[in-house]
């Protein structure tokens, strides 16, 4: 027994057939193809290669509900005399277990090539302009150039400093005179060289000051006389 649906074809109603079979027994075309339907589906029901026995002219007429339908088929050779029984030809062509196989996997291939074909335009292009940005956005971040700042930048930042910064005109001599770089490396950061700045300035303070403290303390030992 066949899977629970057939193939019918969507302009059957118009085929030469339907036409014959609908003048000959003065039904509507649509009529026809219900009756043709219940046909159909009985067979496929019933039998895989469209072949059952004891099928008579009486037993179709009766099962569409239509005399003279069962004469009208075979007129058009929808129907055949198989053995004393009647028979649809060329049936395992559109209908039946290896017929519907066909049409199945033809249909999940269909419908796979449409998924994937969905998947690239909807997020294809969407993904690969975000990588694009992506790539843009850090080869700006690696190309951005270093822009030297002026001594009033450099005085207004120092100014935000605690304690703040005072040696900003020495600070932008410095670099200017040896164009703005760290060793033999261009600056990258002129705020970080600020901090580094003031980090290795701290000891040189600190050792001036017990200098200038140790010379203080040297004025305030009294002389003895001999």
């Amino acid at each position: 027994m066949a899977a629970d649906w057939i193939k019918m074809e969507t302009n059957l109603h118009e085929k030469p057939e339907v036409i014959c079979i609908s003048a000959k027994l003065a039904r509507s075309r649509f009529d026809i193809v219900g009756r043709l339907h219940r046909l159909w589906g009985w067979y496929d029901s019933h039998s895989s290669d469209g072949h059952a026995k004891g099928v008579t002219k009486m037993f179709i007429d009766e099962l569409v509900a239509i005399e003279g339908f069962s004469d009208a088929l075979l007129e058009v050779d929808w129907l055949t005399d198989r053995h004393g029984s009647l028979s649809i030809p060329r049936f395992d062509r559109h209908n039946g277990q290896s017929a519907k196989r066909r049409v199945e996997a033809t249909e999940r291939k269909r419908l796979s090539r449409s998924c994937h074909t969905n998947i690239v335009t909807e997020t294809g292009p969407e993904k690969r302009r975000e990588e694009k940005n992506n790539l843009l956005s850090e080869g700006n971040e690696r190309t951005k150039r270093f822009v030297k700042p002026t001594l009033q930048e450099i005085e207004e930042h120092a100014a935000t400093l605690n304690p703040p910064f005072r040696q900003s005109a020495k600070f932008f001599a410095h670099y200017e005179s040896n164009g703005w770089k760290v060793g033999k490396s261009p600056m990258k950061s002129w705020k970080s060289a600020i901090t580094t700045w003031i980090l290795n300035e701290k000891p040189d303070h600190r050792e001036a000051k017990a200098q200038q403290e140790f010379s203080n303390f040297k004025h305030t030992i009294p002389i003895l006389s001999k």
